[in-house]
């Protein structure tokens, strides 16, 4: 005899409710991640740099020049500190504003030190954007999900629109 639970037909699966896409910012992780290790990277060559020669030329020396030594050790600290908030927005989203205001910030103090070949710098501060902007569960498209419809009139209006010009083509059959 069959057992009262699974009798008739079964239940249709519930609509999933979350938004599509990481729940963390998965492009500002990455562009901060691969910004930090360039600025890491042209800390360590300017590190092992022995001789200010082909500084020589160009920096004047004086007491508000560093050593091309204590630039790369700053760029070391900056790309650590860059890798580590890359880490951080990873494992803890909800602080995806801090964490972006802090990589925009030490991009920009890291073109002092070169900015990890200018790129480093750049490649932080876009990863520092997309942290602040980032909405949980938003996909790396941009696209916009059935939930969005609900927060934002403006997409909902589009939608209706297009839908019924859809289904009812105007005289010339557009």
């Amino acid at each position: 005899m069959a057992e009262p639970s699974q009798v008739g037909p079964k239940p249709a699966a519930a609509a999933p409710t979350a938004r599509s896409g990481p729940a963390y910012p998965f492009g500002a992780v990455v562009l901060s991640f691969a910004g930090a290790l360039l600025i890491l990277l042209e800390g360590v060559y300017l590190v092992s740099t022995r001789v200010n020669a082909p500084f020589n030329d160009f920096v004047p020396s004086g007491p508000l020049i560093p050593s091309v030594q204590v630039l790369g050790s700053l760029a070391c600290i900056e790309g650590a500190a860059i890798l580590a908030l890359a880490l951080w927005v990873y494992t803890q989203p909800e602080f995806h504003t801090v964490v972006g205001i802090g990589s925009l910030t030490i991009a920009l103090l890291s073109l002092y030190s070169g900015g990890g070949f200018l790129a480093g710098a750049t490649l932080a501060w876009v990863g520092g954007i997309l942290a602040i902007y980032h909405r949980a569960g938003s996909s790396a498209a941009g696209m916009f999900t059935p939930e969005d419809l609900e927060e934002d009139p403006v997409i909902e209006a589009d939608v209706l629109a297009a839908e019924a010009h859809a289904t009812n083509p105007g005289p010339d059959g557009r």
